[in-house]
């Protein structure tokens, strides 16, 4: 994956840019001298005033907790039906590709992290490996509820297997988001894997 340190780079250089104040010695220094000490440190403030501006508005975006995770699949979901959460993933990566690069990359780790804590044998047992993993999409595309629910109670995720219930599009939404940001195909290392099977605790007999 490469090694891209997200953020408003641009913006935090120009407005840190260190800026030196001459004290002078209280015994030589005339009448002018507190002035100018005083409106150089005014402009400081100023820019640190401005950074912190920056690193708020950007705060929200730039972490991607699991709350943070599970209010944007809950804020993109449509009012119209959507079986195969086509709308859904469209619009899950028209927002991550306005958001800045470590954003996508959080989005990608908690997406992962989901479908691998659904990675169980009791869940994915009658299953392919693919309709397994496009099944567990669907669940987390279902929101939080119904994944906890699936997590609570294995037959909550019986009609998602029985009735090949799919959300594939939701896997590849931060690779989209990515390209759009960067240019760049993903090669994309998250911490968990999505992939059926890799959850080794879940499929011991």
């Amino acid at each position: 994956m490469p090694r891209v340190q997200p953020g408003f780079q641009a913006d935090s250089a120009r407005t840190s840019a260190p800026h030196t104040i001459h004290v002078a010695d209280p015994s030589t220094s005339d009448r002018t001298s507190a002035p100018l000490s005083r409106a150089a440190s005014d402009s400081t403030s100023a820019a640190l005033d401005l950074q912190r501006g920056l690193s708020e508005r950007c705060g929200m975006l730039a972490g991607m907790n699991e709350d943070a995770f599970w209010q944007l699949i809950e804020d993109c979901r449509p009012t119209e039906p959507d079986p195969d959460a086509e709308l859904l993933a469209a619009e899950v990566t028209e927002r991550l590709a306005q958001s800045p690069l470590s954003l996508v990359i959080g989005f990608a780790e908690q997406l992962s992290r989901a479908l691998y804590r659904l990675d169980r044998k009791e869940y994915g047992h009658n299953l392919s490996d693919d309709a397994f993993l496009y099944t567990r999409a669907a669940v987390v595309a279902a929101g939080r509820t119904v994944f906890d629910s699936v997590l609570q109670d294995p037959t909550v995720f019986t009609p998602y297997a029985t009735d090949l219930i799919w959300a594939e599009l939701l896997l590849y939404t931060p690779d989209r988001a990515y390209k759009r940001i960067t240019g760049e195909e993903w090669d994309r290392d998250t911490r968990y894997s999505y992939e059926s099977c890799s959850n080794i605790e879940g499929w011991v007999d």
